[in-house]
């Protein structure tokens, strides 16, 4: 069977072997149609295809990426810090004023020893945009 395309309509035709080069009506549109292999679509891979162009790196560098990642860790222990002092002295305020801080001391105690983990693993980080860098 040959297949092909009807080149006035575009309708799909499959007509026997033996209709090869022949005039046959096309099926969608009632034309005249020459029977024809259709034509094998041109790959990419010809030799003569233009070079793919790698797409640009918005993200930079390995090192580049460890010194932004170890930006944020360092914001977010600073803030984090932040927080755990301020529940900190609300807790101390309690105390002082003869309340019961109950876990204020606990709670900024854990925000506390956080922002130094996260200021911690940032300087790791920084070591390994250094060790990037090489």
């Amino acid at each position: 069977m040959i297949k092909f395309e009807c080149c006035h309509c575009a309708q799909h035709i499959e007509a026997p072997d033996e209709f090869l080069n022949a005039l046959i009506d096309c099926p969608g549109c009632a034309r005249k149609v020459k029977v024809q292999p259709m034509k094998e679509p041109e790959t990419s891979f010809a030799p003569d295809a233009p070079a793919r162009v790698p797409a640009p790196n918005f993200m930079g560098t390995e090192s580049e990426k460890c010194q932004r990642h170890a930006f944020w860790l360092e914001v977010s222990a600073a803030l984090v810090g932040i927080v755990g002092g301020i529940v900190g002295f609300k807790a101390l305020g309690a105390k002082l004023a003869g309340d019961d801080p109950g876990i204020g001391f606990w709670i900024a105690g854990c925000l506390i020893g956080a922002a130094f983990w996260f200021y911690l693993i940032a300087q790791l980080v920084h070591i390994r945009a250094l060790l990037a860098k090489k």
